[in-house]
């Protein structure tokens, strides 16, 4: 009962993440910059750049405005092996909450564990925020991931009845035979 009772009050929230999403390539002017090797692997380099006049439809999409980006692809798995973004104009948080410093930037690198599986490697987040009017906060931390773990070969995947967006299975979990 209390299972069906979240999972109910999960589904009535708003999908923030989605929305935001959806507007990626109204949002940015993405642009070749050209190609590389990261790691052994052969990679596409694009910019993207918040695009002239774009008026976002969600609250989440405002920040796309504010932000800068690059990301590195695998040319063999078109997948994203890094991604690097960057607050160009400060960001906003409540009315006088949080406000996010122009120049803080995050990168994320990512690793192959096999059979074209890319999962996080390091994290860096280097930012500059103000709290409220009168604190100043200035972090760097560094995440490195590792020891991944191998699903057996024979694993079956098991999807909920139900999902908010149809045909969408973002609970998928993983179970031996």
């Amino acid at each position: 009962m209390k299972r069906a009772k979240r999972l109910s009050e999960y589904d009535q929230r708003p999908d923030w993440q989605s929305e935001a999403s959806h507007e990626l390539p109204e949002a940015f002017e993405f642009r070749l910059a050209g190609e590389g090797e990261m790691d052994g692997h052969s990679v596409t380099i694009i910019e993207a750049v918040p695009r002239e006049g774009y008026q976002p439809r969600s609250r989440t999409a405002k920040l796309f405005r504010s932000i800068k980006g690059k990301f590195w692809v695998d040319q063999q798995d078109h997948q994203i092996v890094k991604v690097e973004a960057e607050v160009i104009d400060a960001i906003s948080v409540g009315l006088f909450l949080v406000r996010v410093a122009k120049g803080s930037r995050a990168i994320l690198q990512m690793t192959t564990v096999g059979d074209g599986v890319w999962l996080p490697e390091h994290l860096q987040v280097f930012a500059s925020a103000r709290l409220g009017i009168v604190k100043v906060v200035r972090f760097e931390q560094s995440t490195h991931f590792s020891r991944y773990g191998t699903v057996p070969a024979n694993a079956r995947i098991g999807y909920p009845t139900q999902s908010r967006v149809p045909g969408l299975y973002p609970f998928a979990k993983a179970s031996s035979p």
